[in-house]
């Protein structure tokens, strides 16, 4: 399968990604596009393939990162994604560079994580990467990042595109009064759906029953859905709590939620937040364990818990109001004036054909290790020719295979030195244990924890995971378990966090202990499996032998 000549690859991991690229496409008439449809390997994205199909380009059709790695680019020029992480991003991307086409990432929005020194879904080797401001730049730099291979578009998000004309109509089709006052609360999608969420269903549900007891008149609320999330699921669990609420999902964009609105609660680490700003809507932030940048630079009401919660969105549709402008100066000015769409039209009509390096093919290598896509990995670090830890890696990685650990281990050791990696580290650690070395697999993590950077931004809690399972490997079930409520501790809810401990406590025969911390995970994310599936298994006695193969 190839791309025809001379043409250029888009890849939407979601319909708002098509519907924030159609006025991008619009201004590139002249340019032939393609669109990677991958609809079979992101279900939950509802409408994906809707959307594609009214952008009108032709499709190359992918079910999995193994199709999307052999996919023929010699003739593409560039390919062109939002932020991502997966599997089938990184398959497409590195594709792409490997037959030196031009990898553009354009940034959603603000990304605000950028706070805490997080970057999320930006780690990919980009050949430009465009961003929303200045100061977004200089975070990733901080990041890691190479300046030159950093361009400042501006926000995509545009409120003279805003639906504004369609509000009143809009309103009236769900039943909105004239005289009503909309508060739109924009959910994140749940942490079962997309694991680098903190949006767990107790939140969620702790969130609306602070709604509940909001009484103002003539307030009508409205939860606008992540749009992976089933909306008549949902409706079902909201309407528990609040019976009078309206319920939308992704059939409905965002901007015209926002055009419709008169107040928007949101966690705060979403451009939808700046984007009310930039409309004008007053907004209620309730942060989810992230520094925000409204706590630095004003802009929003920030609310610590539901007793705030209720009194700022009271203040939001009464006042008065934060002041915006400072806010709106540092994150969301445009560019010379100049609409981010046009900005991001030259960058792609710019962007020139160029041999992936070595350096590249290293972090792609890396990137697939770190998603269990080996022999992906080992492709990767093949090509990275010249150099000495991505042949370490590829040795390592065969040693792996052959059973032979203690191989393994030192070929991850060296690699891990030469090139600063903390994936290489963990990966060492993993021989290590699965050798039975346990004093140098926890001496190699705390080497990883002390100094070093994965993939451009900092994965503590995956180094603490890690030593967790080393340590139930090695029997010592308590400080497993203690090791994973330190994670628990800073990223309270992550199911699977919460799936391990109780894997643990199985293995410690504390099956009342075990127990409980699945039902307290299945209240959350009711559609686990692994969780129902170990849940099932509580009262069968544990297979001793059975217990390496869980690391």
């Amino acid at each position: 399968m190839s791309a025809p000549a001379g043409h250029r690859l888009f890849y939407p991991a979601s319909p708002a990604h098509v519907r924030a690229f159609a006025p991008i496409a619009r201004r590139l008439a002249d340019a032939s596009f393609r669109v990677v449809d991958a609809q079979d390997y992101r279900p939950e994205e509802r409408g994906l393939g809707d959307a594609i199909a009214q952008l009108g380009f032709d499709r190359i059709v992918l079910a999995t990162p193994y199709e999307a790695a052999q996919l023929d680019m010699a003739d593409c020029r560039s390919l062109v994604m939002y932020a991502g992480d997966d599997a089938m991003t990184t398959a497409l991307a590195y594709a792409a560079r490997h037959s030196g086409a031009a990898v553009i990432g354009i940034e959603e929005g603000n990304q605000l994580a950028l706070n805490a020194n997080l970057i999320n879904f930006y780690g990919l080797p980009y050949s430009r990467l465009l961003v929303a401001s200045r100061d977004e730049k200089q975070r990733f730099e901080q990041c890691g990042h190479e300046e030159d291979r950093l361009r400042i578009v501006g926000l995509t998000t545009n409120p003279e595109t805003a639906p504004l004309a369609g509000r009143d109509a809009w309103r009236r089709s769900l039943g909105i009064a004239d005289d009503d006052r909309l508060l739109v609360y924009a959910c994140s999608p749940l942490q079962r759906q997309c694991q680098h969420s903190r949006d767990t269903l107790a939140h969620r549900q702790r969130m609306l029953e602070a709604l509940r007891t909001i009484h103002v008149d003539k307030l009508r609320v409205l939860i606008k859905l992540h749009p992976v999330e089933d909306v008549n699921d949902a409706t079902t669990h909201v309407r528990t709590i609040l019976p009078d609420a309206i319920v939308v999902g992704g059939e409905t964009p965002i901007e015209t939620a926002l055009a419709g609105c008169d107040v928007l609660l949101n966690r705060g680490n979403s451009q939808v937040a700046l984007q009310a700003i930039q409309m004008g809507r007053p907004t209620v932030v309730m942060p989810q364990g992230l520094m925000t940048i409204f706590e630095t630079d004003g802009g929003a009401l920030i609310a610590r818990d539901e007793d705030e919660l209720k009194q700022y969105i009271e203040m939001a549709l009464t006042g008065p109001l934060p002041d915006t402008a400072s806010l709106l100066a540092k994150h969301v000015a445009l560019t010379q004036g100049r609409a981010a769409e046009q900005l991001i039209a030259e960058e792609i009509t710019r962007a020139t054909s160029e041999p992936m390096t070595a350096d590249e093919s290293l972090l792609f290598g890396i990137l697939f290790l770190e998603k269990r896509c080996g022999d992906l990995a080992e492709e990767a670090f093949t090509s990275a020719t010249g150099l000495d830890d991505a042949r370490l890696c590829a040795r390592a990685l065969g040693h792996a295979r052959a059973g032979s650990e203690k191989e393994a281990m030192r070929c991850w050791r060296r690699a891990a030195e030469q090139t600063n990696r903390v994936q290489l580290w963990i990966e060492a650690s993993r021989a290590a244990g699965q050798a039975g070395r346990f004093g140098d697999a926890h001496s190699l993590l705390a080497s990883a924890r002390d100094g070093v950077w994965t993939l451009r931004h900092s994965r503590p809690h995956v180094i603490d995971m890690v030593q967790a399972g080393l340590l139930r490997l090695e029997g010592r079930l308590n400080e497993a378990i203690e090791r994973y409520a330190a994670v628990l501790s800073d990223m309270p809810e992550y199911w699977q966090v919460r799936y391990q401990t109780a894997l643990t406590f199985h293995i410690a025969d504390r099956t009342r202990d075990a127990r409980r911390t699945l039902l307290a995970l299945l209240a959350d994310s009711p559609d686990c499996q692994p969780a129902h599936s170990l849940l099932g298994r509580l009262d069968r006695p544990v297979n001793r032998r059975a217990v390496r193969a869980l690391f």
